[in-house]
């Protein structure tokens, strides 16, 4: 993989850990996947389960997720008994698992789905934009691309509508 906080991680024998910038292993290849360090910390998996480990490779959040994302934005994203919600550094949850599939936050805002409409939610787990859309986009700019089912528009962080793209009908 790619360096990430000077630390790359290498698939060993089938195994995962991690190598410096001077190609010395620093964390054992004991892994069954490895992702990238963000912030200190890198999910992992191990016996079927998604953790945490820090810089030691040392479990800061021990395996217990179906599926786990970086820390590169928080809360961090995890799936847990099959709906999806976020974590603090510390493996609590900040917003528990609720949503029938969710994205990593851009802007502060991130894309949930709920009963198969996309919406937003901040990082207290509020709503932001209620779900109505069929489809939609990380926000970038202040903008997120959204599909009203009719055409691709442009929605601001309210949720208004502020350019209509593409007709779909």
């Amino acid at each position: 993989g790619s360096f990430s906080e000077d630390l790359a991680f290498v698939k060993t024998n089938g195994k995962w850990g991690y190598i410096d910038t001077t190609g010395k292993a620093v964390i054992a290849p004991t892994f069954d996947w490895a992702g990238d360090f963000s912030k200190g910390l890198a999910a992992v998996k191990a016996n079927g389960r998604f953790g945490y480990i820090d810089r030691t490779g040392k479990y800061a959040i021990e395996p217990r997720f179906e599926e786990a994302w970086s820390f590169s934005e928080e809360p961090a994203l995890v799936r847990a008994e099959g709906k999806f919600g976020y974590i603090d550094r510390t493996g609590k949850y900040a917003i528990e698992p609720r949503f029938d599939y969710a994205f990593i936050f851009s802007e502060g805002l991130a894309r949930v789905v709920t009963n198969g409409l996309y919406g937003y939610i901040d990082e207290n787990g509020k709503v932001a934009i209620a779900p109505r859309f069929e489809d939609a986009g990380d926000f970038s700019g202040g903008l997120a691309v959204a599909n009203t089912g009719n055409s691709w528009v442009y929605i601001d962080r309210t949720g208004k509508i502020v350019w209509v793209s593409v007709d779909v009908r």
